[in-house]
């Protein structure tokens, strides 16, 4: 996680814009109206790089990179840059569930205790599908919306304490986009494929598409160290 004080963060903005720039005029003999709008997207939003990939009728008819990966070093984004995935993470955890389903170990609307034996008594029959929809009324685990658990002494804490708090609202009743859902997804998918999920899907989703680069990165790689990846940055406040 990366923060800066108000003046070098404007800073780092009137240099990020300026590169932008000058990445835009170094390839505008060629450049296109998404070009364009592209740049100005980024300027509006301080978004400090990025790639693209533009997929028509099942072919990829552009691609470009913009910007830096690196501010400090003004490290330009080329196509090898590696960008964290972040929750995109839950778009393959969804695909595996359904790979489970299709396996016959998992049942969509079946209570989640039926795999998961020891989540608390007090919780109601609560299923896959009312996780994966956020209307379990689970409490949450994070205490912000950067990440943060509600215990500072670790996620093994954070889970014990979130299973002593009482749900939110009652189950089926609404939605509310809910961390402690991914969590409990996390331990179905250990638990009935016999393996940690990470490493299911990269056998089962991964390795068959040949993503190699997402493989080579994993899911943990704003704490692992990661050659050639962008760095990350974060908006604080209406100035970055």
């Amino acid at each position: 996680m990366y923060s800066t004080s108000k003046k070098l963060r404007q800073k780092l903005i009137l240099q990020t814009i300026t590169f932008l720039t000058i990445t835009f005029s170094a390839f505008s003999v060629h450049a296109d109206e998404l070009d364009q709008w592209i740049v100005e997207l980024m300027q509006k939003r301080n978004i400090p790089g990025l790639q693209l990939a533009v997929v028509q009728n099942n072919k990829i008819t552009k691609t470009a990179n913009y910007g830096t990966a690196n501010i400090e070093d003004n490290i330009a984004v080329d196509s090898t840059t590696l960008f964290a995935i972040n929750s995109v993470t839950k778009a393959f955890v969804g695909v595996a569930l359904m790979q489970l389903v299709e396996q016959k170990k998992l049942t969509l609307d079946a209570p989640i205790s039926t795999y998961l034996p020891d989540l608390p008594k007090q919780w109601p029959p609560i299923t896959t599908r009312q996780l994966m929809s956020h209307t379990s009324g689970l409490p949450e685990i994070l205490k912000d919306g950067i990440g943060n658990l509600i215990s500072d002494q670790g996620p093994d804490h954070a889970w014990q304490r979130v299973q002593t708090m009482p749900l939110e609202f009652n189950t089926g009743t609404r939605f509310k986009y809910n961390q402690t859902n991914y969590v409990i997804v996390g331990q179905l998918i250990n638990k009935l494929s016999g393996m940690p999920f990470q490493e299911f899907i990269q056998k089962n989703q991964l390795q068959q598409a040949e993503m190699n680069r997402t493989i080579e990165a994993g899911f943990n790689n704003l704490n692992n160290v990661v050659k050639h990846s962008a760095r990350r940055y974060e908006n604080q406040g209406n100035d970055l």
